[in-house]
């Protein structure tokens, strides 16, 4: 998938001939019938990437689908600029379940802020199908290593019966035998003068009050759950945080999102600790923790350091591919 090592090139060569064998026809944009897995890429230290990828078999154990990358974190002064950037690189490839072995070649890509190339990937799919991991080859035996996850297909929720309305039958008018003067030519007409009748009173209709709309939730927060670790009270109208990691520096790229701002994107957690000032608005505040890639250890961790009230609480956040922790904070 990315960029220049040599030694095992040749063992993989026959891997490569077939997957340059499979045709690329075949190859189809995924849609439903897919897997969906979430995952990152690393090199030895110049480059780390998160992405998504859909995988749809085809015939003959072919696989078809994309790759959507996302660079997150580099070292090299002419990518820093990149950091954020997108691009899909379509797949064609072989699944074997003898073996797990999924080959995948990428053939085509869509790559505006020219932050990929296309490669071959040599993966592992776990007994249980859960998880992924391998590396990509390029010509001249660069690699990378990978590591992924897959993400159940969301169920959508049931939709509500309809409900049919009862016809309303017409309702039939009896005439009391001898009434109709035309089936009874002897009857006399009634001297009774018909009483009108009064009209039902009409019923005042409810207000409907028309509901506020309010902007949009991100969507890339809010396609994961959120899932509240703390709630904490405060009477200032500001709250000081530092964010590190106090364990094993593995990696963990997050982001931060305070009340529907990102805050801080693609930060790099590290053992100094990165101090943010954030305002408290009256009533409730919520700090998302957004995991940009898995680290080398999964989940993403990070600490939270929270100085109110001339105290310091830490908490410890952790979120995946598929949920963020958060806190709330609640200015009484």
């Amino acid at each position: 998938m990315i960029w220049g090592n040599k030694g095992f090139f040749e063992a993989l060569f026959g891997i490569l001939m077939v997957l340059l064998a499979c045709d690329t026809a075949n190859a189809q944009i995924v849609e439903k019938d897919s897997t969906h897995w979430v995952g990152e890429w690393r090199d030895d230290g110049n480059l780390q990437y998160g992405y998504n990828l859909h995988l749809k078999p085809l015939s003959d154990g072919k696989m078809g689908g994309y790759f959507e990358w996302k660079l997150i974190w580099t070292s090299l002064p002419d990518h820093m600029s990149k950091v954020g950037a997108v691009a899909r690189e379509y797949l064609i490839g072989t699944y074997d379940p003898a073996t797990h072995a999924l080959n995948l070649k990428g053939y085509r890509r869509v790559d505006p802020s020219d932050i990929i190339s296309m490669d071959v990937y040599i993966l592992k799919v776990s007994p249980d199908s859960k998880s992924l991991a391998g590396i990509n080859v390029k010509p001249g035996n660069y690699h990378g290593s990978m590591f992924g996850i897959y993400l159940p297909p969301k169920t959508p929720p049931a939709k509500p019966k309809p409900t049919i309305a009862a016809k309303n039958e017409p309702v039939k008018t009896v005439t009391k035998a001898g009434a109709n003067p035309a089936s009874n030519p002897d009857a006399k007409p009634s001297t009774n003068p018909v009483k009108p009748t009064k009209p039902a009173p009409v019923q005042p209709q409810p207000t409907v009050t028309t509901p506020i709309v309010t902007a949009a939730p991100d969507k890339e927060l809010a396609s994961r759950e959120i899932v509240t670790k703390k709630e904490l009270k405060s009477a200032d109208s500001q709250v000081r945080i530092r964010v590190y990691d106090e364990s094993i520096i593995d990696g963990d790229v997050i982001s931060l999102n305070w009340n529907g701002e990102w805050v801080t994107r693609y930060y790099r957690v590290a053992k100094m600790p990165k101090e943010i000032v954030l305002d408290l608005h009256p009533g409730e505040n919520t700090l998302v923790m957004f995991a940009e890639n898995l680290g080398r250890y999964p989940p993403n961790t990070a600490s939270i350091s929270v100085q109110r009230a001339g105290k310091t609480e830490v908490f410890v956040l952790n979120s995946d591919m598929g949920k963020s922790e958060a806190i709330k904070f609640f200015r009484e």
